[in-house]
């Protein structure tokens, strides 16, 4: 809780210090970066969670194999760099891509250990390392921010964070051995990642849609005012994405062969997840505003509008990630691998249909496209691991009532209480009484579902 705490505030000041071509910038490096992070691990991370038996001299081949694409990333970077900067118009990419690029030599080491730490459970270990990671990376940016260094605020809390996360899991983990550069025994491992490797690209294709036709089509600018609008909206969703994640390739692997307990497994993972996560995005969506007015300032108004709209669709993209590592742990990654395309054909039409009517086109087109997507990737799942529409329906109503209630009592608390209130009396006025509506219209309509969740996380 400390850790986010001040990730989210460091966060929130840098985002009021730096300007949105700052953020524009390291949007478009970023969605670059994070195509070759997934290139880096191959899909063999995920392979050494779900295989049922590993071998010391199987994880030490896995290992060789990282190595092999974290430095050949590294050199391919430093060659199309300027390729990147010669698209966008802008050669302060080629600097920043070269740079960010030191981070796969720290990824080369720390894929296995951080891997293995998930394969073995062992949460705890693997959480206090992000911990130091991001309140150093926070921290970090923080100063360099406060120092008028910029995008390089940015750039150097990044490096800042993967260096501590390679340090700390090999420190974590008991993984004490050295790659090896023959690739006799990861057969099984390499093909099952390299499903796993298509699916995270089409992945990462799918999350970075936006930001191409933005940065394409508007200014940087005005592709920052988005980027961080998007990123606010998805914060609690990169934190509880990457815990649940974990758990849930590591638990549903240990059921994969009971199928009972595995749709159980699934449906419970879903509903706590909406029960936690659809207040929070509506909440973020209702005090949109004072968010913009009181803690990013009036020159980030522009993020208005999408802080307002795209929150709302983020409960149902991230409804998926359980059945992703449900499908990927019965190891059928390729199956993974159409539903995402799925989403991208549909997004792809939607964006840039509405970027027509500019930038508040294209996110009222996230609104559309996400739950068509939904639909169409549901039918698919239901013939395969019987999880459909309906089961999807049956978990996500009474979350999604609850927070309309909540967003209705939010809206009525700001335009119809008399008394007058400060901006900050006001905003956390807001934030009171949205929490306690939905709490209580939660209570009302799933209050056994909300005693289990209790115990599960006293658990």
């Amino acid at each position: 809780m400390f850790s986010q705490a001040v990730t989210w505030g460091t966060t929130l000041v840098v985002i009021r210090i730096l300007s949105p071509e700052d953020y524009g910038l390291i949007a478009l490096a970023g969605a670059f970066i994070g195509f070759f992070a997934l290139v880096s691990e191959s899909g063999l991370g995920p392979a050494l969670v779900q295989a049922k038996t590993l071998s010391e001299d199987r994880i030490r081949e896995i290992h060789g194999l990282v190595v092999v694409c974290c430095l050949g990333i590294v050199g391919f970077i430093l060659l199309f760099a300027p390729v990147v900067s010669l698209i966008f118009l802008d050669p302060r990419l080629q600097v920043i891509l070269s740079v960010l690029a030191c981070n796969f030599t720290f990824e080369a080491f720390a894929i296995v250990p951080r891997n293995l730490l998930i394969r073995d459970m062992k949460f705890k270990g693997l959480a206090i390392v992000e911990m130091v990671a991001r309140t150093s990376a926070g921290l970090g940016s923080l100063f360099f921010a406060l120092h008028g260094y910029g995008v390089w605020s940015l750039v150097l809390g990044n490096i800042i964070s993967d260096l501590f996360v390679a340090v700390g899991v090999n420190i974590t983990s008991k993984y004490r051995g050295l790659p090896r550069f023959r690739f006799r025994n990861a057969v099984v491992e390499m093909r099952f990642g390299g499903g796993i490797l298509l699916q995270r690209i089409s992945g990462w294709l799918y999350s970075h849609l936006d930001v191409f036709i933005i940065g394409r089509l508007f200014s940087v600018a005005t592709l920052g005012a988005y980027s961080v609008a998007f990123n606010l909206a998805s914060m609690p969703q990169q934190k509880l994405s990457q815990i649940m994640n974990q758990v849930s390739l590591s638990g549903f692997s240990k059921v994969q062969d009971d199928r009972e307990r595995f749709l159980k497994y699934l449906r419970t993972a879903i509903s706590f997840l909406l029960i936690l996560v659809v207040p929070v995005f509506f909440g973020i969506s209702a005090i949109a505003p004072e968010i913009i007015h009181i803690i990013l300032g009036d020159k980030w108004s522009a993020a208005l509008f999408p802080l307002m709209v795209l929150p709302v669709m983020l409960p149902l993209r991230m409804a998926m990630s359980p059945i992703f590592e449900a499908i990927n742990a019965t190891g059928k990654p390729f199956l993974t691998f159409r539903l995402i395309l799925n989403n991208i054909v549909t997004l792809a039409a939607a964006l840039l249909v509405g970027s027509n009517w500019g930038i508040d086109g294209v996110c009222l087109s996230w609104l559309v496209a996400t739950p068509v997507s939904l639909f169409l990737n549901l039918r698919l799942v239901r013939s395969e691991i019987g999880f459909g529409l309906a089961d999807m329906l049956a978990v996500l109503w009474r979350p999604l009532v609850a927070a309309i209630g909540m967003y209705a009592a939010v809206y009525a608390a700001r335009h119809y209480i008399p008394v007058p209130l400060g901006d900050v009396a006001t905003f956390a006025m807001l934030v009171l009484v949205g929490g306690v509506s939905y709490s209580l219209l939660i209570l009302l309509l799933a209050k056994q579902k909300c005693l289990e969740l209790i115990q599960f996380v006293r658990g």
